[in-house]
């Protein structure tokens, strides 16, 4: 049991402050008791005899045992003893476990169920077991260990047997060969002769060894007949080593609790000192913290070749080789591991049965991928391949990473209440423009806000510089160099500002006439050819405006726009029929004389937006599979808002996989 004695070592000694609190065997049924555990088809007698039975091939242990009524059964702090009793201290001890081996037994129990068979050493292990805890009759014991024994021996006759006769099938006799010689053939078939026969003997005298040998070790009680059985696979998730490399990591407790068990069973780790004065805790705490620094200090000192090894392999068999060689697997679990990864342990546990498993399954891998580059800074995560030295994207180094990752893995699975993508602009066409355009794309949704007036930008962008979880852009019209002056700084990275203003750096001249004209007709006036032409020319001097207003790197003033153009025509042509067509916006003097107030340029604008405008955004988007389209102003200019976003939804991919957005 000098494995068994390493790891309680490892447990007692390598942190003195801290250590996992260790589970006894009736806490390892429990625990698959609350997880409602389809896989365990049987009663707790036969999984402790299965316990018994690797125990007694010295392929799984305690890591402590203490006598029953001892102070260490009670307090665990006192130790009997760490190595398997004697005889006749076996009922008068209890078993200790790490919770580790509780998934060590799983796994080992997973990939070797389907070999306890009858053709197995179990089988009989179990049935001589079951029938001693089962049978009181003592009479009828005795002839079922009997009849059991003589069906052991047999099988272990037969199996020995097979194993000591040579296969005939190595000495079948082909048809010569024509190119073989009479006189070749004979020697040939008489050095074959000479060879079996040295062969049977040889392997008759090495099988009557052997059963002498055992014969032998049966009269002192020490033989398992272990060469006559098929050799136990999977056994390497039984290794003592990989158990002691996890209570050195787990000693740390570096990223909180990662072992998710039932509320009942309390494992998490103590203080190996316990005390009841809180400034002496506060005092261990603290020089906990100073030990665990100075360990994390060490990096790769603080895990040697060998057990970085046995890191590696362990996680590659968890992660790869388990779910392949048993017949369950994570069941599509493992692409939602991020998203388990940063829910809380608390609301785990509530998963039963093999949700429960996996879940641990991936948190614990989650856990070797971290710490693995955090001391010897290899990345286990195997695609993809070749970045054995490029830091995991999982690994956090500060709170900005960590709010980046967090904000990343929500996105992707679209868990926000609300969209953090947030577009605000200054007016209420630009909002109407902008959802309308959103609606028909199929992407992220994207919140556009009407800021009712520019002059409101500085409110909302001091809100959104702190919110750390939204990506923000501000679409602004120029106005005037003043305020240009103002926002410039944010153009491009925060904001697109367009010149003079939305619609006019947007839309073409001739679009604008048509819809003005169509606009016209529905309030029962009419655009002249003389009218046309001259809408045109004041439209196109607009254009021309705009384009040298974009193009100049100082901003002249104030420049006019399309709609201030259409308001003013609109009010010298069609006075009397916008006083029926709009009476919210008509107001009167004294009772008689009628005006049309403030009001009705915000309402033009509304009208010619939502029912105008917006038709021939979707008209021109109609044709967006048309690689010839030319794009709108505003689909170039929110660019860097896109890339933001796509930044902000694919950090974790980006950071993985070396993307380029």
């Amino acid at each position: 049991m000098l494995e068994a004695n390493s790891v309680f070592d490892t447990w007692r000694e390598y942190s003195p402050f801290f250590r996992r609190n260790l589970m006894t065997r009736n806490q390892f049924w429990k625990w698959l008791e609350e997880m409602s555990s389809l896989l365990f088809k049987t009663d707790k007698v036969e999984l402790d005899v299965f316990m018994d039975y690797l125990e007694d091939q010295d392929l799984f242990f305690p890591v402590y045992q203490a006598r029953r009524g001892s102070e260490f059964a009670s307090s665990q702090q006192i130790v009997a003893f760490a190595q398997k009793p004697p005889e006749q201290y076996l009922n008068e001890v209890v078993k200790y476990y790490h919770p580790f081996q509780f998934f060590q037994f799983y796994m080992y129990w997973m990939c070797h169920e389907r070999d306890f068979t009858e053709n197995s050493k179990y089988f009989f292990y179990r049935e001589t077991n079951l029938v001693r805890y089962y049978v009181s009759d003592e009479k009828k014991k005795k002839r079922y260990l009997l009849k059991i024994s003589k069906a052991e021996k047999r099988w272990i006759k037969h199996h020995n047997k097979r194993r000591g006769s040579p296969d005939k099938r190595h000495y079948k006799k082909f048809p010569p060969s024509p190119r073989i010689t009479e006189r070749e053939l004979t020697f040939a078939k008489e050095r074959l002769n000479v060879l079996s026969k040295a062969e049977k003997r040889k392997q008759k005298k090495n099988t009557k060894e052997r059963n002498q040998e055992n014969k032998a070790k049966t009269r002192q009680g020490l033989t398992r007949y272990d060469d006559f059985y098929i050799h136990l696979r999977h056994t390497h998730w039984l290794k003592a080593d990989i158990l002691k490399v996890w209570i050195k990591l787990d000693s740390l407790t570096l990223y909180g609790e990662y072992l998710i068990s039932p509320s009942l069973i309390w494992i998490s780790p103590q203080l190996v000192q316990k005390s009841f004065r809180d400034e002496k805790k506060k005092e261990t705490i603290l020089k906990y913290e100073h030990w665990r620094d100075e360990k994390i200090n060490e990096k790769t000192n603080f895990l040697d070749k060998t057990e970085q090894e046995t890191l590696k392999r362990f996680y590659s068999t968890l992660t790869s080789s388990f779910p392949r060689h048993h017949r369950w697997d994570y069941n599509g679990l493992e692409h939602w591991q991020d998203l388990i990864d940063i829910v809380p342990v608390t609301k785990l546990t509530h998963f039963k049965g093999n949700l429960n498993l996996t879940v641990n399954f991936l948190k614990i891998s989650r856990f070797l991928e971290r710490i693995s580059w955090e001391f010897f800074e290899y990345n286990l995560i195997p695609w993809p391949r070749n970045k054995e030295h490029v830091r995991p994207y999982c690994f956090l180094i500060d709170e900005k990473e960590t709010i980046e990752y967090r904000r990343s893995v929500l996105s992707e699975f679209s868990l926000f209440p609300w969209s953090p993508f947030v577009i605000y602009a200054e007016g209420s066409t630009e909002t109407k423009i902008l959802e309308a355009f959103f609606d028909k794309r199929e992407w992220t949704p994207i919140v556009v806000e009407n800021l009712k007036g520019i002059d409101k930008t500085t409110q909302a962008l001091t809100i959104n510089s702190s919110l750390k979880d939204r990506v923000y852009f501000f679409v602004l019209d120029y106005e005037n160099k003043s305020t240009y002056d103002k926002y410039k700084d944010l153009e491009g990275t925060h904001a697109a500002i367009f010149y003079p203003n939305f619609v006019t750096e947007n839309f073409e001249p001739e679009i604008v006439l048509e819809q003005f004209k169509k606009w016209t007709d529905s309030i029962g006036g009419s655009l002249t050819d003389e009218d046309k032409a001259f809408l045109r020319t004041r439209l196109i001097d607009c254009k021309n405006k705009s384009n040298e207003l974009i193009k100049r790197e100082r901003k002249p003033g104030k420049n006019c726009g399309y709609e201030s153009e259409l308001i003013d025509f609109a009010k010298k042509n069609f006075e009397t029929l916008l006083l029926k067509t709009f009476p919210k916006a008509v107001a009167t003097n004294d009772g008689v004389h009628f005006y049309l107030k403030d009001n009705f340029d915000q309402d033009f604008k509304k009208v010619f937006t939502e029912q105008y405008l917006i038709p021939a955004i979707e008209n021109t988007l109609e044709s967006k599979k048309d690689p010839e389209r030319k794009k709108f102003a505003f689909e170039t200019k929110l660019e860097p808002f896109y890339k933001s976003i796509e930044q902000y939804r694919l950090r974790n991919h980006i950071q993985r996989y070396d993307l380029e957005i």
